[in-house]
C-alpha cells in the first residue's frame, strides 16, 4: 500500500505541475483552443480534477507517525485549499468569457492548411462595445490547438496565398 500511495501522490503532483505549465506553453507558442467547445470541456475537466488532485496529495503528506491533531490539520488545510481553488475556478470562468472568434477567411495557403482570416475579440453579454477586429494567420497545430499570428495583408507574398474572397 505504501508504494501505491507514493505513486498516487507523485501522479497528483505531476498533474498539478502540468496544469500550471500548460498555460505558459500555450502563451509562448501562441496557441489557442481549436474550438470553444474544446476550451469549455478542458475547463470543466480542470474544475473537477484539480481539487481531486489536491486531495490526493494527502497520500504523500499524511505520515504514519502523525498524531490525530496533525492529521486533522493536514486534511482540513488540504480540503480548504481544494474548496478555495474550486471557488477561484468558478470566478475565473466568468473572467474568461472574452475570446477570439474567426470570421471571414481572406486567404488560404497554397501548400498547407493555414489561412489568413479576420478575427474578432468580444466578451459576449458582458461587453456592450464593438468587437476588436484583427487579421491573423491561423495554422492548425493539433486537433485541439491552433497557432495564431497577427499578419499585415499588405506584406503577403501572393504567390503563396490564394485569395478566397473572389
Amino acid at each position: 500500500m505504501h508504494i501505491i500511495g507514493k505513486v498516487i501522490y507523485r501522479t497528483a503532483l505531476l498533474f498539478l505541475g502540468l496544469v500550471l505549465l500548460i498555460p505558459l506553453i500555450r502563451s509562448v507558442l501562441n496557441l489557442e483552443y481549436a474550438t470553444e467547445s474544446i476550451h469549455t470541456n478542458y475547463q470543466l475537466f480542470l474544475f473537477f480534477t484539480i481539487p481531486a488532485a489536491l486531495i490526493l496529495t494527502l497520500f504523500g503528506t499524511l505520515k504514519k507517525e502523525d498524531n490525530s491533531v496533525n492529521i486533522g490539520v493536514k486534511v482540513l488545510a488540504t480540503l480548504g485549499v481544494a474548496v478555495i481553488v474550486a471557488f477561484v475556478q468558478v470566478i475565473m470562468a466568468f473572467a474568461d468569457m472574452c475570446f477570439w472568434t474567426t470570421g471571414e477567411t481572406l486567404y488560404v495557403h497554397r501548400e498547407d492548411q493555414s489561412q489568413i482570416a479576420i478575427r474578432d475579440h468580444g466578451c459576449g453579454a458582458t461587453d456592450s462595445g464593438p468587437a476588436t477586429l484583427r487579421v491573423f494567420q491561423i495554422e492548425p497545430f493539433s486537433p485541439f490547438f491552433i497557432r495564431t499570428t497577427p499578419v499585415d495583408t499588405l506584406e503577403l507574398d501572393l504567390e503563396e496565398w490564394i485569395d478566397v474572397r473572389k
